[in-house]
């Protein structure tokens, strides 16, 4: 008996279905006389008389760090402690494996999930009384909230500890900050590397889904778009299906990611937010996407005006279709997070399933032969895309200061847009010329490669209805000409060798240097909705 109570607050009957939505739901809250146990929330369904199996966990969840007195909580103590045994553990592990400074921390993996561990009143129902249930939601909040900066604090002082043999190169990134937008540098503790993001989003439909709110629109002219001052209804919202990866860098997106890696500092809730904001006296923090994936769930293929539905049978996703928008979407993304600054990106999923990354030919050939190993000839699109377009940017660096381009123009053959307006300034049509993603990288003193895609809204409009369902190719933008002038280049006496790489393709397409003056050249190329990769190379 004197056991069990030893185990209360940590002890997991076996709760019958239906489950509830964490592992364990419900907790032994105390055992009094007779060995009666009184359980931290009503069993979701009767349990039959006789025996049943559980689970004592070897430490409780957190509770608040004080007593009611105001002393330290020794329960939240003893449960911290053990997070940092694991932390110990975790990190031998890695360093075992990929040698002393080969790996990286990421605390927590989004707090919005399998998350109830922060707070012991999260196995609790709260009472009917509504003062009750404030109370309780109150204190799941405040322990959370408390038990949150605990794990990252003492987390990040214990691998920047030298006397733990952690080496320093070891990044800690903040994962409980991945999905919300609030977690900024400014009150991170000294010694975090990071703070991970996790840019989900799914496809989103104007106007059906747009969702009339407290805030004012404006149109293209900056003022205000209602019918009256009272209103928030806007006179102008363009039809389109939005599917894209950069989604979280536009304004379409109300957790946008620039507040936190745009060079301007820019206020959430009172708190600073960009790219060089940090711990005072301490180094900015950098942002990282340690998970990402667009998937095609609830989107629809459009027809190439980007806002009527495509029907029949070319509207059927194959296999190789899905192979392909993951190719664009993760080069796309890739690009456009690192160009715009985030330090690394992250790409989930390699399982097998509608968002793996994988071919289906390499698990295919992995059933047949399960000791085998496929290999990367069979991994898919989405590997050789990346693999091609990564190898074009090898190279030692600027070997110094990078010089910084300049895009000064960009001039459009035709007038396709990502959307038709209303003809008024107001409301103008979105031109590709003005969603064209120039991405400038220097790979050596001499040499620049230069990422360019029109950034679609859509990236399951289908250009070509009639193409035979087999050919992927179908659902890309017809290659567009584009001049664009950037300025800031080496002033040699001597043109730059250009040419332009098609890395899903594996083969050049157009480009060439139009016009050149001083520091400034004049670039002509066909584009995409995915990164082809401009060259431009100086000789000696």
């Amino acid at each position: 008996r004197r056991a069990a109570r030893r185990a209360a607050g940590k002890t997991a009957p076996a709760a019958p279905p239906p489950a509830l939505h964490t592992t364990p739901s419900l907790l032994i809250a105390k055992v009094g006389r007779g060995g009666i146990a009184t359980l931290s929330r009503p069993l979701p369904a009767a349990l039959p008389a006789g025996p049943h199996s559980g689970t004592t966990l070897l430490y409780a969840p957190f509770g608040p760090r004080t007593l009611p007195s105001g002393a330290p909580n020794p329960a939240f103590r003893e449960t911290l402690l053990g997070w940092l045994r694991y932390v110990a553990t975790v990190a031998a592990e890695a360093r075992r494996v990929f040698g002393a400074g080969g790996y990286d921390l990421e605390v927590w993996n989004e707090l919005t999930s399998a998350s109830a561990f922060l707070a012991a009143a999260n196995y609790s129902s709260p009472p009917g009384d509504p003062a009750a249930v404030k109370a309780v939601l109150s204190e799941r909040r405040s322990v959370t909230k408390s038990t949150v900066k605990a794990i990252l604090n003492s987390t990040v002082a214990y691998v920047r500890n030298p006397a733990n043999g952690i080496s320093p190169r070891v990044g800690v990134s903040d994962g409980f900050a991945s999905q919300t937008p609030f977690a900024g540098g400014a009150f991170a503790p000294r010694g975090l590397t990071a703070i991970s993001k996790h840019p989900y989003m799914t496809a989103v439909s104007y106007p059906l889904q747009y969702s009339e709110g407290r805030i004012r629109p404006i149109n293209a002219l900056g003022a205000s778009d209602t019918a009256s001052r009272s209103s928030y209804d806007p006179l102008f919202i363009p039809r389109f299906q939005a599917l894209l990866p950069e989604y979280t860098l536009t304004g379409l997106s109300a957790t946008t990611l620039v507040h936190d890696i745009a060079p301007i500092p820019t206020t959430i809730a009172r708190a600073p937010h960009g790219r060089d904001v940090g711990p005072p006296g301490a180094p900015p923090v950098a942002k990282w996407i340690t998970e990402y994936n667009l998937g095609t769930g609830n989107s629809t293929v459009m027809r190439a005006d980007g806002a009527t539905p495509q029907t029949g049978r070319a509207a059927t996703l194959s296999a190789s279709d899905r192979e392909h928008f993951h190719a664009k979407a993760l080069l796309r993304s890739l690009v456009a997070m690192v160009s715009k600054g985030v330090s690394r990106e992250y790409f989930s999923t390699a399982a097998h399933g509608p968002l793996s990354l994988i071919g289906e030919r390499f698990y295919a050939a992995l059933e047949a032969d399960p000791q085998g190993n496929p290999g990367e000839r069979l991994a898919g699109e989405v590997v050789t895309g990346l693999r091609h377009m990564l190898s074009r940017f090898e190279g030692p660096g600027p070997g110094g200061a990078p010089r910084q381009l300049k895009l000064l123009s960009i001039v459009q053959d035709g007038n396709h847009a990502q959307f038709t307006g209303d003809g008024t300034a107001a409301h103008p049509s979105l031109y590709d010329r003005e969603v064209l993603a120039v991405f400038p990288f220097q790979a050596s003193p001499t040499r620049y490669e230069i990422p360019v895609y029109v950034m679609t809204s859509n990236l399951l409009t289908l250009y070509a209805p009639l193409a035979a369902s087999t050919d992927v190719r179908r659902f890309d933008l017809p290659g567009e000409t584009f001049r664009i002038t950037l300025g800031n280049l080496p002033a040699s006496p001597r043109p730059p060798i250009v040419s332009a790489y098609d890395p899903l393709r594996d083969r050049r397409t157009q480009a060439r240097v139009v016009s050149r003056r001083a520091d400034t050249a004049v670039f002509e190329l066909a584009a995409t909705d995915y990164p082809r990769v401009l060259h431009i190379e100086y000789r000696e």
